[in-house]
């Protein structure tokens, strides 16, 4: 088994980490850590901090590191020093250079660390990223739309300028655009709303091109919306004029009016999916002492922040 501490117990941690620990045949739960939160268990310990953590006798072999982004590559370098797997969520650090730092310590520590981009691991990105490669893109519509109190309450940090506003959430349905066009794609213009007082958008309006093509991204995030149904939707022209939906997160598929993937008609759900995905290959990245690191959707994000205009929202 593999021991694993879970440091920061936010909604993903509570929701998706622990349960999936919890089920996995690979991993138990050694240790969590958060400053306000109670322990998932009896017998479980629950540390103040990361640092408590380290300086204790608990044994364990890995992290999962689910703290806000601007103390993660803090956390992860300490993990790291002291010879620990470490995974860590999205976004891996604050800065693409923070990301390649952690990767080559962890090549010179002879352990693994994994940059979990856990969207690019949802049930449809298999057959969509195969359908895209036969039959090429000529345009890709994002549509992103959720109430950030549900899935972030009271979260100050996520509008902060290390908290990335709506590019939190956003930032996974980037990755998995990345993860379907693997030429990349290259940030063209866009227009950020940003309420008074606080320095990340609560709402971003972008447009990206495709390296090596006329295609056209467009994406509309807002992680302020109070409408009837949140929406998670990456909408796809194939080169042969079919429209291929990935909705729910990537949870459900459809081509034209054909349902590829139902989630409601699947074992795991529409949310099940994808992170026993990602401890799946956690481990095996821990069993082969190898390191997945990706920077690009960080990389993208940090483009869009730093050039996109601003305006109040």
């Amino acid at each position: 088994m593999i021991r694993i501490a879970v440091i920061g117990m936010g909604q993903i941690a509570r929701s998706q980490h622990i349960p999936v620990i919890d089920s996995h045949s690979d991993f138990s739960l050694a240790a969590v850590v958060d400053p306000v939160a109670a322990s998932p268990r009896d017998g479980v310990p629950l540390f103040k901090s990361a640092d408590a953590l380290f300086d204790s006798a608990t044994a364990f072999d890995a992290v999962a590191i689910c703290t806000p982004p601007s103390i993660r590559f803090d956390v992860a370098e300490r993990a790291l020093n002291k010879g620990l797997h470490v995974l860590v969520e999205k976004p891996p650090t604050m800065t693409v250079t923070e990301t390649h730092y952690l990767a080559n310590m962890a090549q010179q520590q002879e352990v693994s660390f994994f940059t979990a981009w856990h969207s690019c691991f949802s049930a449809a990105m298999p057959q969509a990223s195969e359908l895209i490669a036969q039959h090429g893109l000529r345009a890709v519509k994002i549509i992103w739309l959720e109430d950030n109190e549900k899935w972030h309450p009271n979260s100050a940090w996520l509008w902060e300028s290390t908290g990335f506003g709506v590019l939190d959430p956003g930032i996974n349905a980037l990755s998995m655009l990345l993860k379907l066009v693997p030429q990349g794609v290259f940030l063209r213009k866009a227009l950020l709303d940003i309420r008074n007082g606080q320095q990340s958008p609560v709402r971003a309006d972008i447009e990206l091109g495709i390296f090596g093509s006329d295609a056209i991204v467009s994406g509309f995030f807002d992680c302020d919306y109070k409408g009837p149904d949140e929406t998670w939707t990456i909408e796809c022209i194939l080169g042969d004029g079919s429209i291929l939906e990935l909705s729910k997160g990537g949870a459900a598929l459809s081509l034209d009016v054909n349902v590829l993937i139902d989630p409601s008609k699947t074992d795991d759900g529409a949310l099940g999916h994808e992170y026993p995905a990602l401890y799946n290959q956690f481990s095996k990245l821990i069993k082969e002492r190898r390191i997945e690191s990706t920077t690009s959707p960080l990389q993208l994000v940090t483009d869009i922040l730093a050039y996109g205009e601003r305006r109040p929202a």
